[in-house]
């Protein structure tokens, strides 16, 4: 008899790596040698049998028969343990071979959306997985047939993520962990299948917000630098030009103090509104912080394209905003930065844009910049002023230079304002118009103004020691919106006071802010103010006339004097409607109890006219241009009779000046 044949041969093998077996029909039980029960008909260890005893007995070739029935039995019981736990375990298992379903459990069955295994078990893998991810499952399923096929040694594992659909709408995202196997004597995958339809979402969520503005929903600065990148590596093929448009909303921050957090969003989502509705739909709208839109056009190679989208854009913002029945008018300072090819860094275009838009803030808002190398050249002289600034502070380079104040009718002098100046080691003495502007908007203001208050205070100290009895002196000081609203201004100046004090009274300080600061947030305005008169210091409206205040502040802030801007003391004594103007301001003023100073007066007719008109005092280069602290404290020891300074600090009459007295 030839091994493995008769009775006792085993019948129908079951293949090790086909553990899967449940859903087809099991072979038949191996025949047990007569005499073979116990434990040792279940592959476990036993007490030696009869026949075990009589073995030695036994021909070789029924030696190995009895060993080979032993073990396909423990074989076959292990099998059948693993295809019932397969069964029923939580996971979806199925097993895919020819491109059809030959097994599955009842997990799977559920995560299908499916009540028998009728509705899977020979039914094509493609009848269940989505129609768009069907060449990527394929080419998962072909790879690892062809794995499998020479056997354990090659077998690989692998996962891919793909929707499988249901009846009806049904769908479900799953990652199929994929194995190859042999199933019936031929090569399969089997799937592992798990449902991660909401981890997909959740990060899909997660990269959404990781590239988009929570608020408006707009691409954010990552997602648009990417795109910019993208624009220009398209643009030699497309022919075209890359333009950058920076949007900056003017005066939104007043908005957003004026009337809170929540109007400011509403108005930001109608401003992220609006600009798309200008633009085409394959233009970027992106908000980067704030107040801050960029937008990115692909450009034709006509010069008009600029122009045409800068206009449109701003128009966008020119109608009235209307948030919970308040109505007001916003506008954009645009910068623009165009690429001409594609050897530009998605920064170094953005960079510029930005830099267009200051330049367009600084020229008056509302309008539009486009980038150049003078542009750049700007922003990198101003960069280098606030360093340079800083350093000064440091060094000791700023100087406070004091301007006189004398009364219009009699030319006396009673007071003076201090102006800071920077004596720079290269450039001399550099006025304030060339870097205040740059410590405004770098914050650096409060520290520069908190100094020349701290040193004018201890000028004024040094000149009540020396101030005959009886005799006064005005000091002012000019004061930023940034000072005004530092919540430490009133401990500073309280602090001043204390280290330097006018026992007798003889110098008084005023602080002069203008009148657009006081209606920046008028009530925090109010209660700095109040704090400072409290202190006995004297508040001055400066530059008065050309904001757009309310006349009632004038009577709701603890005011003293009032300072009637120079652009209206220029024309003074020829323009009758400059003219009409003062002399209102001069009546309102006397009869809420106020005193007026007029700034700017160069000529004597115009201080002739201004002491006709009932103006308390006046101050320009007729009586004397600012001067050094030295100069200052000699006019003040020597100021009998009339100020008229020349040019070279020399005392002048008014008969010096052609004109009588």
């Amino acid at each position: 008899m030839v091994d493995g044949e008769g009775p006792g041969a085993p019948r129908g093998p079951r293949e090790p790596n086909d553990p899967l077996a449940w859903r087809r029909p099991v072979g038949r039980r191996a025949a047990v040698p007569p005499g073979l029960t116990g434990d040792g008909a279940r592959g476990g260890p036993s007490a030696p049998t009869d026949a075990e005893r009589s073995a030695a007995k036994l021909t070789e070739s029924e030696v190995l028969r009895l060993r080979l029935a032993q073990t396909e039995e423990a074989l076959r019981q292990s099998e059948q343990r693993f295809a019932d736990m397969v069964a029923i375990a939580p996971t979806a298992v199925v097993v895919a071979q020819d491109g059809e379903l030959a097994a599955a459990n009842a997990a799977c069955i559920r995560l299908l959306g499916l009540e028998s295994p009728a509705h899977v078990i020979g039914r094509s893998l493609s009848d269940f997985v989505h129609a768009d991810d069907w060449e990527a499952v394929a080419s998962f399923l072909a790879g690892h047939l062809s794995l499998g096929v020479a056997g354990p040694g090659k077998e690989g594992t692998g996962s891919v993520t793909t929707r499988l659909v249901g009846p009806g709408d049904y769908q479900v995202t799953v990652e199929l962990v994929g194995m190859a196997v042999q199933h019936a004597g031929r090569p399969a995958v089997q799937f592992f299948a798990s449902d991660v339809t909401d981890l997909e979402e959740t990060e899909r969520l997660l990269s959404h917000q990781a590239l988009h503005d929570p608020l408006t929903g707009l691409p954010n600065r990552l997602l648009f630098v990417d795109r910019v990148g993208q624009a220009l590596a398209r643009s030699p093929r497309a022919h075209s030009r890359v333009g950058v448009f920076f949007c900056d909303l003017d005066r939104f921050q007043v908005v957003n103090d004026g009337l809170g957090h929540a109007v400011g969003d509403r108005v930001l989502l109608m401003a992220a509104e609006r600009l798309q509705g200008s633009l085409r739909p394959s233009d970027t709208v992106a908000r980067f912080s704030g107040d801050e839109f960029v937008v990115l056009c692909e450009l034709s190679r006509e010069p008009g394209d600029v122009p045409t989208v800068a206009k449109r854009l701003l128009a966008s913002m020119s109608d009235p905003f209307d948030v919970d029945d308040t109505t007001f008018t916003m506008s954009a300072s645009i910068g623009v930065a165009v690429a001409e090819d594609r050897f530009v860094e998605p920064e170094d275009l953005i960079r510029d844009a930005a830099a267009a838009t200051s330049q367009a803030k600084v020229r008056g808002r509302n309008r539009f910049e486009v980038f150049s190398p003078a542009t750049r050249e700007r922003a990198l002289g101003r960069i280098h002023i606030e360093s340079s600034l800083r350093r000064a502070m440091e060094d000791g380079h700023l100087r406070v230079y004091y301007q006189p104040m004398v009364e219009c009718h009699t030319g006396r002098l009673v007071g003076a304002e201090a102006l800071v100046r920077w004596q720079h080691p290269e450039h001399g003495l550099v006025m304030p118009g060339s870097f205040i502007p740059i410590a405004e908007e770098s914050g650096l203001i409060v520290a520069v103004g908190a100094w020349v208050l701290e040193r004018a205070c201890w000028q004024a100290n040094e000149w009540e020691g020396k101030l005959p009895p009886g005799q006064t002196l005005h000091l002012s000081v000019n004061l930023s919106a940034h000072q005004l609203h530092d919540p430490e201004l009133v401990g500073r100046v309280r602090a001043l006071i204390e280290r330097f004090p006018a026992r007798q009274r003889q110098v008084i300080l005023s602080l002069e802010v203008t009148e657009t600061t006081l209606v920046r947030d008028a009530e925090a305005t109010t209660e700095a103010l109040e704090n400072l008169d409290a202190l006995g210091v004297q508040i001055g409206i400066d530059d008065f006339g050309t904001g757009y205040s309310s006349l009632s502040y004038l009577k709701r802030f603890p005011v003293t004097t009032i300072k009637v801007d120079r652009t209206f003391i220029q024309s003074v004594d020829e323009n009758p409607d400059d003219r009409a103007i003062v002399q209102a301001v001069i009546q309102l003023a006397h009869n809420l109890g106020l005193t007026v100073i007029a700034e700017g007066v160069e000529r004597e007719a115009q201080r002739r006219l201004l002491a006709d008109l009932g103006c308390d005092l006046v101050q320009g280069y007729l009586f004397g241009r600012p001067l050094a602290e030295e100069v200052m404290t000699e006019l003040i020891l020597n100021r009998d009779g009339p100020v008229y300074l020349g040019p070279g600090h020399e005392r002048r009459t008014p008969a010096d000046l052609g004109a009588p007295r």
